[in-house]
C-alpha cells in the first residue's frame, strides 16, 4: 500500500474500537466525576493517568498497524512526555 493511500478501517484496526471504547468510557467516569467536584476522590488522579496511558499506547499501536511502526527506543518517550500535549 503506498503512503498517500488510507488502509480500510477493517483491515489491522481493531484496536481503534477497542481503545475509542476506552477514550469514552473514561471520559464517561470523567464527567460523572465532576458533577461532584468538591469531594475528594482517588479519580483525580486516576483518570488523567488511564488517559495518558491509553494515548500513547493508542499512537504507538495505530503507527504500528499504518506500517510506520515508531522506533522501540523512542516509545518509551511517548509514554514519559505525552503531559506535554
Amino acid at each position: 500500500m503506498s503512503p498517500g493511500i488510507a488502509a480500510p478501517a477493517s483491515v489491522g484496526f481493531r484496536h481503534t474500537r477497542w481503545l475509542l471504547a476506552t477514550f469514552y468510557a473514561l471520559a464517561v467516569a470523567w464527567g460523572v466525576r465532576n458533577t461532584w467536584f468538591w469531594l475528594p476522590s482517588g479519580l483525580d488522579l486516576l483518570v488523567p493517568v488511564a488517559l495518558w496511558v491509553a494515548l500513547s499506547w493508542w499512537a504507538i499501536l495505530d503507527a504500528k498497524s499504518r506500517g510506520y511502526a515508531i522506533p522501540v527506543l523512542s516509545q518509551q518517550w511517548f509514554f514519559l512526555l505525552v503531559w506535554l500535549l
